[in-house]
C-alpha cells in the first residue's frame, strides 16, 4: 500500500514469520521513500559492514546473528521496538541452536543407539516418520506400518522415541530423527536381537503374499562355503549394508513407501554338523 506521496507502507516486522522476508521489504520500502538508496551505498556510511553480508542475508543465504543486528538497524533504521523483536527472535534461535548442537554431539558421542531395541516396533515406529502422510498419532502409524501390532503399544513406541530423544519437533512443528539410520546389536541380547530379527522375517512372508512382484523384490540363494569362504561372504553381505546406508544418506527425502530390505545370511546346516 502506497501513501499519497506514493512510498510503501513500513513493513510491520511481527507479521513476518522469516527474517530475511522483512528485511526485502524493509528494501522496498527504503527504496520508495529514496530511489537511490542501495545497500553498496548505505555500506559505504557503517563501520565494518560489507554489501555482501547484506544480500546473503537478504537472500536467505546466510542467517543473521545478534552480533550482526546492530548493523543492520543503522542501515534500515530500525526503530527500538523493532530491535529488540529481532534481537528476541535470534536470541531463541541462538539458543535452539545451541541445544541442537549439544543433543548431536551427544548422540554421535554414543554412536548408534542401542536401546531402541528395548521393543522390536520401535523400528518400524521410528522411520515411519519420514513417510509424508506421518503424523505422530498410533491410528496413523498403525497404517504406515501394516498393522503389525496393537494401537496401544505403538501408542507407547511414539512416546518412547520423543522420551529417548530419538525423535523430536523443529519450530515448524515438523518431526524429525535425530539418530543414525543403523542401529548396532552390540551389547543388545540376543533374546532381543532374535525378537527383530523373527518379526522382520513375518513381515516379509506376508509381503510375498500381499503384494505382487512389481512391487517387491526377492531372492534366496544357496551358497556352499568353508571356513575361509564363509568369511569372504560375511564381508561381502556387509558391503551390501554399507552402501545402502550410504544410499539412504544420500537419499533422504524418500517419503511415499516403507520398505523393508532383509539381509539374512543363515546356515542350513552347520559347518560341525557336516563332519
Amino acid at each position: 500500500m502506497k501513501d499519497q506521496k506514493g512510498a510503501l507502507a513500513r513493513p510491520v516486522v511481527y507479521n513476518f514469520k522469516f527474517l530475511p522476508d522483512f528485511f526485502r521489504e524493509m528494501m522496498k520500502y527504503k527504496k520508495s521513500l529514496r530511489p537511490n538508496f542501495s545497500i553498496r551505498a548505505a555500506t559505504q556510511r557503517v563501520k565494518g559492514c560489507s554489501p555482501s553480508l547484506i544480500t546473503q542475508v537478504l537472500s536467505g543465504k546466510r542467517s543473521l546473528t545478534r552480533k550482526q543486528l546492530p548493523v543492520f538497524v543503522k542501515i534500515f533504521q530500525l526503530n527500538n521496538l523493532e530491535e529488540e523483536y529481532i534481537d528476541g527472535l535470534l536470541k531463541a534461535e541462538a539458543f535452539d541452536a545451541e541445544e541442537n548442537e549439544v543433543k548431536r554431539q551427544k548422540y554421535e558421542s554414543k554412536g548408534p543407539q542401542n536401546h531402541i531395541l528395548k521393543d522390536w516396533v520401535n523400528i518400524y515406529v521410528k522411520d515411519s516418520c519420514h513417510l509424508k502422510s506421518f503424523k505422530p498419532e498410533p491410528r496413523i502409524v498403525y497404517s504406515l506400518i501394516g498393522g503389525i501390532v496393537g494401537l496401544n503399544r505403538i501408542e507407547r513406541s511414539i512416546n518412547y522415541h520423543f522420551e529417548q530423544g530419538f525423535r523430536r519437533k523443529t519450530r515448524d512443528k515438523k518431526i524429525v530423527i535425530e539418530t543414525p539410520a543403523l542401529t548396532t546389536t552390540k551389547d543388545v541380547s540376543d533374546k532381543k536381537i532374535r525378537q527383530l530379527h523373527k518379526q522382520a522375517l513375518k513381515k516379509k512372508k506376508k509381503g510375498i503374499d500381499k503384494f505382487s512382484v512389481e512391487q517387491r523384490f526377492a531372492s534366496t540363494v544357496l551358497v556352499t562355503v568353508n571356513t575361509e569362504s564363509q568369511d569372504k561372504l560375511r564381508i561381502l553381505v556387509n558391503r551390501f549394508q554399507r552402501e545402502l546406508l550410504q544410499f539412504i544418506e544420500e537419499n533422504p527425502n524418500g517419503d511415499e513407501a516403507l520398505y523393508q530390505v532383509n539381509i539374512n545370511m543363515t546356515p542350513i546346516k552347520g559347518l560341525n554338523d557336516c563332519k
